[in-house]
């Protein structure tokens, strides 16, 4: 008995190869695949538009354009509902100075540091310490250029847990406003951020606006070492190499009152760590064009 499948097999070859052959996509012979793969990427927001166009003015379109994005892609309502605007304000981070360029004045010195480099035994384990010191002026009447559409960049502003410290263990936040993000490790934590407690999640994060002044970060019942954020409004600062030393450049001639600030010395008592308050030096500098005047703090 013959096989009934046998006619139909050589009727689909027969069928298929009388198929004419597919040519390229975009092509003048196009015999399709080329436009339904570039409508099947293209969206058509206005079909009153559309029903006017033959198929070589669709394809002179091309891709993009006003079609492409914005409310095609279902952001503009569903339903009933409308997404709302939602309206944002840039910061105002304008220099509150005079920028002129050029400026050739510079201070440099060594600060002698509190700090010794090292560890120390707490309840929760090691806590790193580190040498250092941040230099800064606060108020300008007349600065350097800034570089990107006049306002300055950001420094700054981050903290990242690591074990039972805190790193940086200090650093400097500008311009402002500004914000501080704290990120924790594969332990999760509990921490406070000017004394306001919030729970790090392992492998999270907390993020808070950071006021002017000094803020700091540390675990709650002295479990953590502390990293202490200085956040000013200001174009001149520097933060000490392991050996005391800095430099300042880019000033105007004149006059300014240079603060020098180390973070508290730290002790561990019973297992548990305690902090006094921080070093803070002030001196009075004068700068002249083209020199560098020295300042050391002992």
């Amino acid at each position: 008995m013959r096989s009934p499948l046998i006619p139909v097999v050589c009727g689909v070859i027969a069928c298929h190869s009388s198929q004419p052959p597919l040519y390229p996509a975009g092509s003048d012979r196009d015999d399709g695949h080329g436009w339904l793969a570039q409508a099947s990427a293209q969206f058509l927001t206005d079909e009153s538009e559309e029903e006017g166009l033959d198929q070589t003015a669709r394809r002179a379109r091309g891709y993009g354009g006003d079609s492409y994005g914005g409310d095609a892609y279902g952001g503009g309502g569903y339903g009933s509902y409308v997404v709302p605007a939602w309206p944002v304000q840039a910061p105002d981070r304008t220099p509150k100075y005079k920028q002129v360029a050029t400026l050739t004045g510079a201070i440099e010195g060594t600060i002698t540091l509190q700090h010794e480099r090292g560890k120390l035994a707490t309840s929760c384990g090691d806590v790193a310490t580190s040498r250092v010191a941040i230099i800064y002026i606060e108020k300008v009447q007349v600065g350097r250029m800034l570089a990107v559409e006049g306002r300055p960049a950001s420094i700054g502003g981050t903290i990242v847990k690591r074990g039972c410290t805190l790193t940086p263990v200090a650093q400097l936040v500008t311009p402002l406003p500004a914000a501080l993000d704290v990120h924790g490790d594969a332990k999760a934590a509990r921490i406070r951020i000017a004394s306001k407690p919030y729970d790090l999640q392992a492998g999270g994060h907390v993020a808070v606006p950071i006021q002017a002044g000094v803020t700091r970060v540390d675990g709650e019942a002295g479990t953590l070492g502390a990293a202490w954020v200085v956040a000013i409004d200001t174009p001149y600062y520097a933060v000490t190499d392991d050996e005391g030393r800095f430099r300042i450049d880019e000033l105007a001639a004149g006059t300014y009152e240079v603060t020098v600030w180390q973070p508290p010395l730290a002790k561990v008592t019973n297992g548990t760590l305690a902090y006094g308050e921080p070093i803070v030096t002030k001196r009075t500098v004068k700068v002249d064009s083209k020199r560098t005047s020295r300042l050391d703090v002992k």
